[in-house]
């Protein structure tokens, strides 16, 4: 199925693991991993009350999340370590025209370990890349203090605490609206403290970008130093690194964090149909 060129990326890689569209053939990896979540996901997520389902309704619902991709009303993606799904998250066009919505949940095996976090601050990045978006939310029950707590080391701002239809068993019916406008994430956190707190966490170690390709321009950014470039059969590949593996390379009075929303901000400011590339941050 084509993709549109509004489309994010099929495939980003995090530290960690890797965030990619679904393909069909990954139904039952889908299905052992709600599997084995279902009481940790019991509380908060309505969609667990469907579970168990046949291969053949995962498999369906995996059809489902392709015609919403083609269509753009959704973009579902998985949490990868290897062939193992250990997660989900995904952006969804239902809070206006000019928005995004983030959602994301993890295997209870792998909690703790900033998935959910490195996963919607990447969503975060290639939802305010797109083409007429410019803000994205991520929005919780109040009692599910473990989901806000990925906005808040993300920077986001909540906005409002509104009534909201009971749909699982945990939820108190007030959901927490956290929100994040293009302006501000290229900024980064308007705090040191924040800006600490949550880079060392949330940011990425990579996003390398394959086919299907997210379209950008990556310049040679000064003091940045690109180290290697090789021509693939379509465009040159460029991989530029920041002071982890260029000792000194960051710009004067600037820390590790900074020079981290430096370059999330090239990828989401430039923008070339020609261009692939992979980006790699530091992790202080």
């Amino acid at each position: 199925m084509k993709r549109s060129r509004s489309a994010p990326p099929g495939e980003v890689v995090l530290e960690g693991f890797v965030l990619r569209r679904y393909q069909r053939d990954d139904a039952p990896a889908l299905a052992v991993a709600v599997g084995e979540s279902l009481e940790h996901l019991r509380p908060w997520m309505p969609w667990i009350a469907l579970e168990p389902t046949t291969l053949e309704e995962r498999e369906e619902l995996l059809k489902r999340w392709d015609r919403d991709w083609a269509e753009g009303t959704q973009y579902s993606y998985g949490m990868f370590e290897g062939a193992r799904v250990v997660g989900g998250a995904g952006l969804m066009r239902r809070i206006g025209k000019d928005a995004l919505e983030i959602g994301y949940w993890v295997h209870p095996a792998f909690i703790g370990r900033g998935f959910a976090t490195r996963a919607a601050g990447a969503l975060t990045t290639l939802g305010l890349s797109l083409p007429g978006v410019t803000r994205v939310e991520i929005h919780h029950d109040k009692a599910n203090v473990a989901s806000g707590r990925v906005p808040l080391k993300l920077g986001f701002e909540m906005v409002a605490e509104q009534p909201d239809k009971i749909s699982a068993p945990g939820e108190t019916g007030l959901s927490c609206v956290w929100r994040m406008d293009r302006a501000s994430w290229q900024q980064g956190p308007r705090d040191t403290s924040a800006r600490e707190r949550g880079l060392a966490e949330a940011r990425d170690s990579s996003l390398s970008v394959g086919p299907p390709v997210f379209p950008f321009r990556l310049p040679r950014p000064r003091p940045l130093v690109v180290d290697r470039c090789r021509q693939s059969s379509t465009a040159p590949f460029w991989n530029a690194t920041g002071a982890a593996s260029c000792p000194g390379a960051r710009p004067p009075g600037t820390s590790r964090s900074t020079t981290a929303w430096f370059l999330l901000r090239k990828v989401a400011r430039q923008s070339s149909p020609t261009w692939r590339g992979s980006v790699t941050t530091t992790t202080s």
